[in-house]
């Protein structure tokens, strides 16, 4: 399958900073996952991080996936830069099974993913 963000993951970061997440969305988020008792959260379209970073500052323990490997590039520089050191795979969340044996508490894909898939 094609990364549609092979190119695109270098510029994606000029749209909002890694720390530009830390407002009313990271609030209703904690608010959610506190009433379910969320400890784990894989974002299994993570992107260049953002929502790592939001996540991981309210204390959570994240895991985060994508297909693309560029944006996992650029995730692990952005987590990095933020002093975090977060766990990352490449993977087709339609395949989470085959990449985690971990299970979660919470599984998010957020803001967008794209994937273009091949015709049987």
């Amino acid at each position: 399958m094609t990364d549609l963000y092979q190119q695109f993951a270098y510029d994606y970061d000029e749209f909002g900073s890694i720390e530009s997440y830390l407002g009313d969305e990271a609030a209703f988020f904690d608010q959610l996952f506190k009433e379910h008792d969320v400890e784990t959260v894989l974002d299994c379209a993570c992107g260049t991080g953002q929502h790592l970073f939001m996540l991981a500052q309210l204390g959570y323990q994240v895991q985060g996936s994508d297909f693309s490997q560029s944006m996992l590039e650029v995730a692990a520089k952005n987590l990095q830069e933020q002093g975090l050191s977060v766990p990352l795979r490449q993977c087709d969340f339609r395949r989470l099974e085959e990449q985690f044996e971990e299970t979660f508490d919470a599984i998010v894909c957020l803001t967008n993913s794209l994937i273009k898939g091949m015709r049987s």
